[in-house]
């Protein structure tokens, strides 16, 4: 990925030693740099910030060339004056750039005539987009797969979108569960959640709607015992909805802590045993919702019950199925609870 030169066999420091002629090879130019002779650059870990302004160059690695700010020559003027000057993200000293690494090592524009967006042949920064077969000016499309009406415009999906889609689009009622991935979510939510008490610690989690129904055009608020399917012991957090979103059944589910994020908060101390085995409770607990929730449908499917968010036969078959399992119940509890938590699930095989 980072690449080398197939001449000597070395990697390569950043992608102004990539040549054309063949003499070199890359996976991908914006990480050309990351993984030097040196070593892993990202794994750096240096705590100086010779820019006052919390860039950290030192700290890790960031691509292209470890710049930390993209189009920073944007930040000063034409002579190469920050306009921030209590916080200079580069500026011009007469002879170079200090500061960031600049994007674009000319001189300050008045010298250079080199504006900061290089990536355009102007070199400013655009408002429209021109070049675009769906129009200049930008505009929000849901995905040609969502569920939700656009409420941000009246056009659905982008005019000009293309599917190589063998089948017909389904509708929300066939494919009512709506899921999404983020790898910086989990560090932004633990470390929100990061502070604790000598009694608790706050558990850590999110929500997976297996059901929805759509609302339309207004706020609506779930709370414990609000809904038939929802019992007290279900940990239950406000959903806000704009124009007509889909929501339903919010069974909360355990939100796992990615790796990378459990590595790092172990290296900084911030992840300790207690921690470890929090994780697995809160992942082997999740685990057992799902497999209630498999069953509780398989029998709804043999017993002709609707599986529906307004069903109360539905409601009392999920909690019966719950209780036969022995699920846990989701709610605060202490180191000492969750190694009690953990020898039950041993127990009942979850």
């Amino acid at each position: 990925m980072n690449g080398y030169d197939l001449r000597t066999g070395k990697l390569l420091s950043s992608p102004g030693g990539l040549k054309d002629d063949g003499t070199t090879s890359c996976g991908n130019w914006l990480w050309c740099g990351m993984y030097t002779e040196e070593g892993n650059m990202a794994a750096r870990r240096g705590t100086t910030d010779p820019s006052g302004i919390g860039l950290f160059p030192n700290w890790g690695w960031a691509w292209p060339v470890n710049r930390r700010i993209m189009y920073n020559r944007a930040s000063v003027d034409l002579d190469g004056r920050p306009w921030g000057a209590d916080h200079p993200v580069i500026s011009w000293d007469g002879t170079s750039w200090v500061g960031d690494v600049p994007d674009g090592g000319w001189e300050p524009v008045h010298t250079s005539g080199k504006y900061p967006f290089i990536m355009k042949p102007e070199g400013r920064g655009y408002l429209f987009g021109p070049g675009r077969p769906d129009g200049p000016f930008p505009e929000h499309y849901e995905p040609w797969e969502s569920p939700l009406l656009n409420p941000m415009s009246p056009q659905q999906n982008n005019p000009a979108i293309k599917s190589w889609e063998t089948i017909a689009r389904g509708a929300a009622v066939d494919y009512p569960i709506v899921a999404t991935t983020h790898r910086v979510v989990p560090v932004l939510r633990w470390q929100a959640l990061e502070e604790k008490t000598a009694a608790s610690t706050v558990v850590l989690f999110s929500r997976i709607p297996p059901m929805m129904w759509q609302r339309g055009g207004r706020l609506l608020v779930l709370g414990v015992g609000e809904h038939p399917l929802i019992n007290a012991s279900d940990i239950i957090v406000t959903v806000m909805l704009i124009h007509s979103l889909f929501i339903g059944l919010c069974v909360v589910v355990i939100l796992p802590v990615h790796p990378g994020t459990i590595r790092y908060l172990k290296e900084i101390g911030k992840w300790t045993a207690a921690d470890d085995a929090r994780h697995e409770y809160n992942l082997r607990l999740n685990q057992a919702y799902i497999d209630a929730w498999d069953k509780a449908r398989d029998q709804a499917s043999i017993r002709k019950i609707k599986v529906a968010a307004d069903s109360a036969e539905f409601a009392d078959l999920w909690r019966s199925v719950k209780r036969g399992m022995g699920v846990p119940g989701y709610r605060t509890m202490t180191d000492e609870q969750i190694k009690e938590g953990l020898t039950l699930l041993d127990r009942l095989g979850f």
